[in-house]
């Protein structure tokens, strides 16, 4: 089948967001089972630098860029869109236009199966059956923003940004709505976004798909005594708000209780909030972009995932599973997986302060404990987390999508 996936990052070995490792590999397996994949990607300035690292098996075509000249007029319509949706998380309107001035639909109408990927491109399928586009089309919801909206703008803004996230809420919600109910498929990742997918009164079918996640090559690992890590997007709104929340909350409570204690944060992109929150808190290194995360979650002692704003998987959480280390997270970064995994196999839940810095200093006091808590982890996640077998069954949705059409 010709597949077309349309999203906003053009991935490639080494990006530093686990979305993106995910999108990588998830285009990865279906040329694998023998699909024609092609990418198409708004040209930001990001995308057209990744355009250079994109792996050689995957087509990709980079709209125009859009800092491309435009008049006054728009340039003015752009900004007021931006600060009106609150983008981000919403896309901009220079790339909402940038990917349809590359050919979206006709593309899509060439196309066997059409691709969506994440809440922000979502709105597609509508604009794709209304240029009447026939071709089959899944949303692959990375995050299920439905319900997410007018939280995130009550909880993380302030000032005009909260009232026009408030405002914004529910158109970005109602964009989102008509395209899953537009679109022939949707896949998520827990069961519990099918449940939100639902209650928005969609009736699209849903699959649910497992994250990929990367497989530690050495097993028998050395902890380092003390060490707390957090390894994520750093640019991420979602991940620098739970790091300030931890960093003014959480971690004073434990650096006073554990001396030794000392908290790694990696990952790409910090900005300046969340490096002035670092920097006057002891005990915390902001190491940054790294090359591979995988040594990170060998070495450390104990992950600490205090995600606030839901929506989606939270892949770091069984990645670090996966990595053996004992996990510290909040409700909204266990769901999907406390769920499903054996009773114990996260070492603590916690939302309030105290609770949650209780738990990674009672994980740092007992490492005996925690390192069996996370072997047990890894046994689970390996055993439970089937990526291949996964795409395979998206495979054949696809395969009878295509016939049924």
């Amino acid at each position: 089948m010709k597949i077309l996936a349309v999203a906003p990052h053009v991935p490639y070995e080494g990006i530093p967001h686990a979305g993106g490792a995910y999108l990588l590999h998830h285009l990865e397996e279906l040329v694998r089972l023998g699909h024609e994949v092609s990418l198409l990607a708004p040209g930001t300035a990001i995308q057209l630098e990744a355009l250079a690292r994109a792996p050689a098996w995957l087509d990709v075509t980079v709209g125009a860029d859009v800092r491309a000249p435009r008049s006054r007029v728009r340039v003015l319509g752009d900004a007021i869109y931006r600060r009106v949706m609150t983008a981000p998380p919403a896309p901009t309107a220079e790339s909402l236009r940038s990917i349809l001035g590359a050919g979206l639909v006709a593309r899509a109408a060439a196309a066997d199966v059409v691709e969506l990927h994440w809440a922000d491109y979502a709105r597609f399928s509508s604009r794709l059956r209304r240029a009447d586009v026939k071709t089959p089309v899944c949303v692959v919801e990375h995050d299920v923003d439905l319900e997410v909206g007018g939280r995130r703008a009550r909880s993380h803004a302030v000032g005009y940004r909260r009232w026009l996230g408030l405002l914004s809420a529910p158109l970005r919600r109602e964009l989102e709505r008509r395209g899953l109910a537009a679109a022939d498929l949707v896949a998520v990742f827990k069961p519990a976004d099918e449940e939100v997918v639902r209650r928005a009164g969609i009736r699209t079918p849903v699959q649910l798909i497992e994250p990929w996640l990367d497989p530690p090559s050495d097993l028998n690992v050395t902890r380092t005594p003390g060490v707390v890590l957090f390894a994520g997007a750093l640019f991420r709104r979602e991940n620098e708000d739970a790091l300030v929340w931890f960093l003014e909350e959480v971690w004073p409570r434990v650096a006073a209780s554990s001396p030794e204690a000392r908290l790694h944060l990696v990952g790409a992109g910090a900005g300046a909030r969340l490096e002035a929150a670092a920097r006057s808190t002891r005990a915390v290194e902001l190491v940054g972009e790294v090359p591979d995360l995988v040594p990170y979650y060998q070495t450390a002692s104990v992950f600490v995932a205090p995600l606030l704003v839901p929506g989606g998987l939270k892949f770091k959480v069984p990645q670090a599973m996966l990595c053996g280390l004992p996990v510290v997270a909040t409700s909204v970064a266990a769901e999907g997986v406390v769920e499903v995994a054996p009773p114990g196999s996260l070492w603590g839940v916690a939302d309030d302060p105290a609770d949650f810095a209780g738990a990674v200093v009672g994980a740092l006091a007992a490492p005996q404990r925690a390192e069996e808590v996370g072997r047990a982890a890894a046994r689970w996640s390996r055993e439970f987390y089937a990526f291949p077998r996964s795409i395979a069954r998206l495979s054949e949705a696809y395969g009878q999508l295509v016939t049924g059409r």
